[in-house]
């Protein structure tokens, strides 16, 4: 201990730091020779100060190994928790993805429409085939097939094909009409539009095959007539459908990969409608047109021979969903792929064998605006 005294002289005595801190701070006392100090209490000595500044005491060794013992327990049952629910989760998942996929189309049915998980799955077997129109429908598949040979091999359409699709088709869709009452009415609504859309495919095709040059004949009177019903029939489609879209919307049930395959559809039969506008516009563009690219005929006839077979397939892929066979997304999914998206990719191929027009004779001008 030290003392420190106003003359400069300096004393030692443990005695006296032992009474300066439990009497008073400062303490007045004498120094050697008479000379009045005060003794002033300085800071504790190093091991005092790190001893204070360390906190309480350590906890004996054999309490800070049992804490520490129970931490790695603790922390060692999280890690196998979550490996074991990483593993569950996975093997959940495998079992999906090995079983089917059916689990994704179920929920996202279950997010659109729950109630579609109450249909009882039913399979392609239990629709009843011992009806009319599976004669008619097997018909159009043999058709449709010989018409796929003639697109590989890059043959043209003949009237004798026309005639026989014609009455194909007719025959398929008087037969399937007596029916479609007892649909829905978005079904009603998707079965009288397919009526009026494969109506202008064939008056379409007739019209490439048989019009007149001069833009005048029993053939222009028939591709405007279909006309009128193919745009009423797209009015009365999308107005119902994109409705729908709306209403999905605000009820947070909307749909997007729907959307997009209902935008697929529509941009499709936005091409026939500008090919429609144009023809009405000036009867002579498609002779026109016809004259620039001898071609050009062949490949909307191909076109509308497939939009007839293809209208028909989206049909029956409709009954399927309402007999409980592959209900659902899924079928929506092959609708919208196999009938649409699909289709136009392969016929767009035949445009380069064919030296045909895709888009470039929408921008031409008849003879009535030269």
């Amino acid at each position: 201990a030290r003392s420190m005294c106003r003359g400069g002289a300096m004393t030692s005595s443990g005695q006296g730091w032992r009474a300066a801190m439990v009497v008073a701070p400062r303490v007045a006392a004498l120094a050697p020779g008479g000379v009045p100090c005060r003794r002033v209490a300085e800071p504790p000595m190093a091991a005092d100060s790190a001893r204070r500044s360390a906190g309480p005491p350590a906890p004996p060794l054999g309490a800070r190994r049992a804490s520490a013992f129970a931490s790695g327990f603790c922390v060692g049952l999280l890690i196998v928790r979550r490996r074991a629910s990483s593993a569950t989760r996975m093997q959940a998942r495998g079992g999906r993805e090995q079983g089917s996929s059916a689990a994704g189309w179920e929920r996202i049915d279950a997010e659109y429409n729950p109630q579609w998980l109450e249909i009882k799955e039913a399979s392609i077997g239990d629709l009843t085939w011992v009806h009319a129109q599976s004669a008619w429908a097997i018909a159009a598949c043999l058709l449709w097939c010989f018409e796929v040979w003639r697109f590989l091999n890059l043959v043209p359409p003949t009237g004798l094909e026309v005639l026989v699709a014609g009455v194909i088709y007719l025959g398929l869709y008087t037969s399937r009409y007596q029916e479609i009452g007892q649909l829905p009415e978005h079904y009603r609504v998707t079965f009288y539009a397919s009526c009026g859309w494969a109506l202008y495919s064939y008056a379409s095709l007739v019209h490439v095959m048989a019009g007149s040059s001069a833009g005048e004949g029993p053939a222009e009177a028939f591709h405007g007539a279909a006309c009128t019903v193919f745009l009423g029939s797209c009015a009365y489609f999308y107005a119902s459908h994109w409705g729908r879209m709306c209403r999905h919307w605000l009820d947070n049930r909307f749909r997007p990969w729907f959307a997009f395959g209902l935008a697929g559809l529509t941009a499709v039969h936005l091409l026939s409608v500008v090919h429609i506008f144009k023809a009405l516009d000036d009867p002579l563009w498609w002779p026109t047109v016809a004259a620039v690219y001898p071609t050009e005929w062949h490949f909307v006839a191909d076109i509308r021979f497939a939009e007839l077979f293809l209208t028909a397939a989206a049909l029956f892929l409709v009954i399927c969903h309402v007999r409980g066979v592959m209900t659902g997304a899924r079928n929506a999914a092959l609708v919208f792929a196999g009938t649409v998206f699909a289709p136009t990719a392969a016929l767009l191929l035949e445009v380069v064998p064919l030296n045909a027009s895709a888009w470039q004779h929408y921008f031409m001008l008849g003879p009535k605006h030269w």
